[in-house]
């Protein structure tokens, strides 16, 4: 057997190995039963005697070709897609921040401060050497910032980990 059937074979072994286990799984697309079917029954959205999604969903029943549906899902006005009034914004003076207190703050896109038992923690991807969340997604870009910040010790006034 050559490389290319061999590892082909490999890969179909390794896909089913770890998907027969939740297929073959007897809760797997069942309906809910005990504990779980009264969750769903607590449900506003349960109601003669079944689950009604909140908004129709014909693109994936089959009653519509998946291009019509993703037409419709970037062309439809939504009700209530904006707010009525401006969200408040709110200037944060991250250093005046007691440190006992755990924290959150969206700094925008995908940066987030927080501060948690005391340790203060800057979540920023854009600041990393590699930010796609698969490394398959994208190539490295060769605009990478050398050293990342995440490489960084020390230096910086109440930070105690070099993350911060």
């Amino acid at each position: 057997m050559n490389r290319v059937t061999f590892s082909v074979v490999a890969i179909m072994l390794l896909a089913a190995a770890t998907t027969l286990p939740f297929v073959l799984n007897a809760g797997f697309g069942q309906p809910p039963q005990g504990a779980q079917l009264s969750e769903v029954e607590a449900s506003p959205h349960y109601r003669d005697g079944q689950f009604h999604n909140t908004l129709p969903t014909p693109g994936f029943t089959g009653q519509q070709n998946m291009l019509v549906a993703w037409w419709q899902f970037l062309t439809r006005k939504t009700e209530n897609a904006r707010p009525a009034q401006p969200l408040p914004l709110v200037k944060t003076d991250l250093a005046s921040l007691s440190p006992e207190q755990d924290t959150l703050v969206w700094l925008g896109h995908s940066s987030w401060y927080m501060q948690l038992a005391g340790e203060r923690i800057l979540i920023d991807p854009g600041l990393s050497s590699y930010a796609p969340p698969f490394s398959f997604t994208r190539r490295r870009s060769p605009l990478s910032i050398k050293p990342s910040p995440a490489t960084i010790r020390g230096g910086r006034k109440g930070c105690r980990r070099s993350i911060c």
